[in-house]
């Protein structure tokens, strides 16, 4: 990311911090635990980004390093007396750490669904418009660590793309196993059923 995208992100991160602001005010000041953690969520994802710029500022600055000295030939007769030993080196092998199970794994385990829950499987055309506001506060908490601009970024990738394979596959490389999805089974597996309504037949 360059300095212009940091900033872009700043101002939204500020204007999202503003929303809950007022939200707070609003409410007279009674703010729930999640709204909490979403506020301070927010807040360290803003000094995250200070930092960020702050790291890009300084690698701009950086002091260009300094020549190499030449190297010199040594004359074929000193190296021809000077005997080359070999250094031992001892390998250990570790052992395999097992591996976190993917979305598939997650998925595949799924009893198959009742009767009930085939008839609320319409197709939708927008994941936004079937994630009520409490299954919205848990998916941030609990699969993007807080960051309530990483769930919208990926709830618009998501409408974007044209299988559920895509997005399944979109949501392991970037957030799954990023942010340990595994163990919030219960929260995983219910933005997998939503997800799924979003490329129903």
């Amino acid at each position: 990311m360059d300095k212009k995208e940091i900033l872009q992100k700043t101002k939204e991160i500020l204007a999202e911090i503003q929303q809950q602001v007022s939200a707070f005010e609003q409410h007279d000041y009674q703010i729930s635990d999640i709204e909490l953690d979403l506020f301070l969520a927010n807040t360290k994802f803003l000094v995250d980004h200070a930092h960020i710029m702050k790291r890009l500022q300084d690698v701009s600055s950086a002091v260009p390093l300094p020549a190499v000295e030449p190297v010199v030939a040594v004359p074929s007769s000193l190296a021809e007396e000077t005997p080359i030993s070999t250094p031992k080196v001892e390998t250990s092998i570790e052992p395999l750490h097992e591996a976190k199970p993917t979305i598939n794994d997650l998925i595949s385990d799924r009893p198959e669904a009742s009767l009930a829950t085939k008839f609320e499987s319409e197709p939708i055309a927008d994941l936004k418009a079937i994630i009520n506001l409490n299954d919205k506060l848990v998916f941030v908490k609990d699969l993007f660590n807080g960051y309530s601009l990483a769930y919208q970024e990926a709830i618009d990738m998501l409408n974007k793309l044209g299988s559920l394979e895509e997005a399944k596959s979109y949501l392991d490389e970037n957030y799954a196993q990023a942010n340990d999805w595994a163990s919030h089974e219960a929260t995983s597996a219910r933005f997998y059923e939503l997800l799924s309504r979003r490329f129903a037949k």
